[in-house]
């Protein structure tokens, strides 16, 4: 295979790694109370869980799962993994879904492993849930454990007068019907308002552009409505009685991979690409030695 149709695969893999982030990232926020994970308590359950033979086990350092924004974490593992070549890749994901950080570790077949964390940086610093993933390969060898942080910035509480949204405010008024629920889809890169008991009325909202950018449309249960008014990150909408849910969308919603998490995936992704190339391209030589 040529060069530049190699590069041509590398390429494409990476766009199909960094365009399929919102989908998993859909995926994380459905998901976000963990209803998946496993927190191995003591010794003794630790030991029943080898015994079951899973590919991955994560448990947390001393079995406390809680930590201050002050000590380091560590979380040690245990591999089943046949192939020593794999790498496992450990990502964590803060009490709002945002990717805090990925790591790619070696590890050899049946061993034991170790990786750790320090709390006090910026993507820390909420408080909350913390989920940790490990996979090694496909689907089936993710193991997903949590973490509680304490001592820092505790959940945001907002005002009568502000949407609630993934631990987000965002100041509104309404006239006609009352807002059931609101909330973020990085998805849709929009904001939903479910409305209920609604009549003819008046929505205003002005998030602020930290929570989204580039406003550009409004849908009124699904369609694309045209009373409005947009200026800037400042939204009014005029909805009929009946109306069950506004979407307000724009270019940008948080929260989003942080970018320096993305790049480190991206990395571990290729460079996962560039070592089967060369492991290939060595048996390709081998074969042809021993032909």
């Amino acid at each position: 295979m040529s060069k530049s149709k190699i590069t041509l695969i590398y390429l494409t893999l990476a766009v199909i790694a960094v365009s399929s982030f919102n989908s998993i990232f859909a995926q994380t926020m459905q998901d976000i109370s963990c209803r998946s994970c496993i927190t191995i308590s003591d010794s003794k359950t630790l030991e029943i869980h080898k015994t079951l033979q899973l590919p991955i086990l994560l448990w947390a350092e001393n079995f406390d799962y809680t930590y201050d924004h002050k000590s380091l974490i560590t979380i040690n593992g245990h591999s089943r993994l046949n192939n020593p070549e794999t790498p496992i890749v450990i990502e964590v994901t803060d009490p709002i879904g945002n990717l805090v950080t990925v790591q790619q570790i070696m590890v050899t077949p049946n061993s034991d492993f170790s990786v750790k964390f320090n709390p006090a940086g910026p993507l820390w610093k909420k408080d909350g849930m913390y989920i940790i993933k490990a996979q090694g390969g496909p689907q089936s060898t993710v193991f997903k454990t949590k973490i509680e942080l304490t001592g820092g910035i505790s959940s945001v509480k907002c005002t009568e007068s502000e949407l609630s949204a993934q631990g987000y405010c965002i100041p509104y008024s309404i006239t006609g019907a009352s807002v059931s629920s609101s909330s973020l889809n990085p998805k849709g890169k929009s904001i939903v308002i479910m409305l209920s008991n609604s009549d003819e009325g008046t929505l205003h909202i002005t998030p602020s552009p930290d929570i989204i950018k580039g406003i550009s449309m409004v849908l009124v249960d699904g369609q694309e409505w045209t009373n409005v008014s947009i200026t800037g990150n400042d939204v009014t909408v005029l909805f009929p009685a009946g109306t069950e849910k506004i979407e307000v969308i724009g270019t940008f919603v948080i929260p989003e991979f942080g970018s320096i998490a993305v790049l480190i995936l991206i990395a571990a992704i290729i460079s996962g690409i560039v070592f089967s190339r060369k492991r290939l391209m060595f048996s390709s030589k081998i074969s042809t030695i021993n032909n």
